[in-house]
């Protein structure tokens, strides 16, 4: 008896360890937020840092943008997958390095035949590129012989049938533009149908209110701006500054808008520095709300089945 009662105990709290670490990692995914931070400067060339993680950086997704490069990647659980590929130029130079890095007798004999194979895949790929360019050549000298041997009594049936040829490709078009316009008119009135239910206009007013209190709450807590610029005339550089000066964001983040009226021409200059962050219970509230309201599931229904 007492074994049965320690091995209920065991398969107890077993379940019992189960339950709370399923519930932990619930907790977790719902109330630990996604943080975006994105910062950069634009001094003729955008620069731009973008980073999105999760779960105290254990995920996360980053953008690098700089003039002339571009990188991109996913890092999970301290595993890095890049998204974007380099050339082979830059694969030989990395190459390079890590030889150098070696510090072995024998790194200039490497460097030396990974030079070597890096110039033969680079004849290779010109010798191709030279003979696709050759047969091109040689099709294009075969077609312009071919042509030029049309007798002279043959050339007004030619332009009779590239006459014809032209007309029927106006008439294809003409029919194609008739097709586009009839299916843009029946999108308009089922559209208008739509809208002019009373129920469908309440589920639009629901997602649209849904979708505003999302966006509101993605909206950035940080926004830095720095920003100095001209439009090359004084007169339109003052009118743009008395448009800026009536976003209230500008004073609540302490923008610094320096206009330029001495300068003749078009610039600016802008140092950003953006940070947010999103909880995924407030996506699914919103989703919820959308999914539950009967409205939205008539409209969806609608929408499905092309009524």
């Amino acid at each position: 008896m007492t074994v049965i009662l320690l091995i209920l105990k065991l398969i107890g709290l077993l379940l019992l360890s189960v339950l709370a670490l399923g519930l932990l990692i619930l907790l977790l995914v719902l109330f630990v937020p996604v943080r975006y931070r994105g910062y950069g400067s634009y001094h003729k060339e955008l620069r731009l840092t973008l980073r999105v993680n999760w779960l105290l950086h254990l995920v996360t997704f980053g953008v690098d943008m700089l003039p002339g490069q571009k990188s991109m990647y996913v890092r999970i659980f301290g595993i890095k997958k890049n998204l974007t590929k380099a050339d082979n130029t830059e694969e030989f130079e990395d190459t390079i390095e890590e030889l150098a890095d070696q510090g072995t007798e024998d790194v200039s004999e490497d460097v030396k035949q990974e030079a070597e194979a890096f110039a033969d895949t680079s004849v290779e790929e010109a010798q191709e590129h030279s003979s696709e360019t050759g047969a091109a050549s040689s099709e294009k000298a075969q077609t312009s012989s071919d042509t030029d041997t049309v007798s002279d009594s043959e050339k007004p049936f030619g332009f009779i049938r590239k006459c014809k040829e032209f007309w029927e490709r106006i008439k294809n078009s003409c029919r194609q533009w008739k097709q586009k316009l009839i299916r843009l008119k029946d999108t308009v009135s089922r559209i208008q149908r739509l809208a002019s239910d009373e129920r469908n206009q309440k589920a639009i007013h629901l997602i649209g209110n849904q979708v505003f209190r999302l966006l509101k709450c993605m909206m950035p807590r940080r926004l830095k701006l720095n920003l100095t610029y001209s439009t090359g005339s004084p007169d339109t550089t003052g009118e743009l500054m008395g448009v800026l000066a009536l976003f209230p964001i500008g004073y609540t983040q302490r923008w610094n808008i320096m206009p330029d009226f001495t300068a003749d021409e078009f610039y600016a200059d802008a140092d950003f520095d953006v940070k947010g962050r999103i909880f995924f219970f407030q996506i699914l509230k919103c989703s919820l709300t959308v999914l539950l309201d009967k409205n939205c599931r008539r409209l969806y229904n609608k929408l499905r089945s092309g009524s």
